[in-house]
């Protein structure tokens, strides 16, 4: 099954595999029986939902002429009878062959149809893929800049000029201003991050959700620092001025290095405040925001779109009706609250059950909505690896290191005969941290029972006896069926009959059998059943 670089024909691609499903379904006539008002929203409608699903149009003399013109890429991937089959190849030509002058090499792959993007593959994927990135994170660099500058920095400076005097606070409209602005930085995370994984060419989706989590995760920790740095500003003028009590013994004047000041209950009182802040009002609230809509807010507004418009029926009416696959981008979510929650341990121990209370509901809201969007909200999902896991487990170690940090910064100079100041302490932190991370990380890669990717296979005797025939007769998803140019080369270029149809989940019964080019599901109604059952659910394919 060869990729092939389509990227530039993806319309026309598109169109030729999915027009018979368009050309089987006559829509019915708009009913324009509503006032003004409402047949102005009716366009409006309409103009968006013509440029965001529209009718496929392509002419099938013009396919094979699209077919010419696209290029291979640089791999494939080789379908065998049996995994016998494929052990014995991989045994046989461990380092590859020469093929009309050039070196292919071999290997295994935990790939599976449903895990590769197949309009993603480039000629040079991989060259292709880190262009891509740079080009889009540099735009990301510059959103995130622009965020500062335009609406963050004006509300932070605010804060820190707003007199104090006398326990005065900004009052609700700044404080709810202030919760919008952040709340906004962690949208346009949630939305930059999808846009650099989701929109590179990363041909294999764990890929890309593992870099939408490192994209997420890195955003919000540049966004906790950002609000830090200003919030300690604050609270030194607020102590300065007097606003706050410091010390009982001493004033903030006495207090001439960081940890001094960090060590003093008035500063960590007030500090404490502000990362509590952060957690109850933006951070909540991006996440609530983020999981309403994604799994009961466009469901609605798609419900009461098509519900209004006679003239979306079938494929149409499928496409905006249908959820997104369920994906693990709710693990940067959960890295980002499990971070928050940690940087509020150095302070009063009151915020910290509040914290995590916090953080047990917060992580209450992911695993509902996660459930509902597998039971009721999505289409079939594959995973075929732990790599998405394993990456989050290796960020969570510096996560983890410190909160052993935290410990010696509260135990400094309580305990006897341990008092470090100044440079070397925060030199000691720094050491402990590091340490704590590459020995979290070394750990990690040395427990290959638990997070090496695993390849998920039946009892190993049934595996190497079941044939490709036996799976795919069960499966309609497999390395033919779902590869886009594979389907129109075996109607447009060598004139199959039946050429080998291309796969869409709910749509099985379009698919035809010829054993001769590896196509065999079977059309038989208990088939049928279990595979569109299959498609709704995590079963695997072959």
């Amino acid at each position: 099954s060869v990729a092939w670089d389509f990227r530039m024909h993806k319309s026309a691609v598109m169109g030729a595999l999915e027009g018979h499903l368009y050309e089987a379904e006559v829509p019915d006539p708009p009913d324009f029986g509503f006032n003004f008002m409402r047949r102005l929203f009716y366009y409006m409608e309409t103009w968006l939902l013509d440029r965001m699903y529209p009718v496929p149009r392509w002419q099938d003399q013009d396919i094979p002429e699209v077919l010419r013109s696209i290029e291979n890429s640089t791999w494939a991937y080789i379908v065998f009878n049996t995994v016998h089959d494929a052990q014995l190849a991989l045994n046989t030509i461990p380092l590859g062959f020469d093929f009309e002058g050039a070196k292919v090499l071999v290997r295994s792959t935990l790939d599976e149809p449903g895990t590769v993007r197949w309009d993603k593959v480039g000629k040079y994927p991989l060259l292709s893929a880190i262009s891509q990135a740079l080009a889009l994170g540099s735009l990301v660099v510059l959103i995130y800049i622009l965020w500062v500058l335009w609406l963050y920095l004006p509300s932070a400076v605010y804060k820190l000029q707003f007199n104090g005097a006398n326990g005065k606070n900004p009052g609700t409209i700044a404080s709810l201003m202030f919760t919008f602005i952040v709340t906004i930085g962690n949208i346009l995370a949630d939305l930059a991050a999808f846009v650099v994984s989701f929109l590179v060419g990363f041909v294999r989706r764990d890929t890309a959700e593992t870099v939408y989590i490192l994209c997420y995760v890195s955003f919000t920790v540049a966004v906790i620092m950002l609000d830090t740095f200003f919030s300690y500003l604050k609270i030194r003028d607020v102590v300065l001025a007097g606003d706050i009590p410091f010390d009982t013994e001493h004033d903030f004047s006495s207090f001439h290095s960081l940890l001094s000041r960090l060590e003093a209950w008035g500063f960590q009182q007030a500090i404490g405040s502000g990362v509590w802040a952060y957690v109850t009002s933006p951070f909540f609230m991006s996440l609530l925001a983020s999981t309403a809509w994604m799994s009961w807010g466009r469901i609605f507004v798609a419900s009461l779109v098509v519900g209004s418009h006679s003239e979306l029926v079938g494929r149409r009416a499928e496409k905006v009706m249908q959820q997104n696959g369920m994906t693990k981008f709710m693990y940067g979510k959960v890295l980002a609250n499990t971070l928050v929650a940690v940087l509020v341990l150095p302070w009063p121990g009151g915020f910290t059950w509040r914290t995590f209370l916090s953080l047990g509901a917060s992580n209450t809201l992911v695993y509902f909505n996660n459930a509902w969007r597998v039971l009721r909200g999505s289409t079939a999902t594959m995973h075929t690896t732990w790599h998405v896991e394993y990456v989050c487990q290796q960020l969570l170690a510096p996560i983890v290191g410190l909160i052993l940090v935290i410990a010696v910064f509260k135990t400094n100079c309580y305990a006897p005969g341990f008092c470090v100041r100044g440079v070397p302490f925060w030199s000691m932190g720094f050491s402990i941290w590091l340490g704590h991370t590459l020995l979290h990380i070394s750990l990690l890669s040395r427990l290959p029972a638990v997070y090496k990717f695993v390849e998920l296979h039946g009892p190993e005797d049934t595996a190497n006896e079941a044939t490709f025939a036996d799976i795919a007769t069960k499966g309609p998803a497999t390395w033919f069926s779902v590869n886009p140019i594979h389907c129109l080369r075996s109607k447009y270029v060598y004139e199959h009959n039946p050429p080998c149809d291309f796969y869409r989940c709910g749509r099985e019964e379009f698919m035809r059998a010829n054993p001769a080019i590896g196509c065999f599901l079977s059309h038989e109604i208990d088939t049928l059943v279990s595979v569109r059952s299959s498609c709704m659910g995590n079963s695997p394919h072959p």
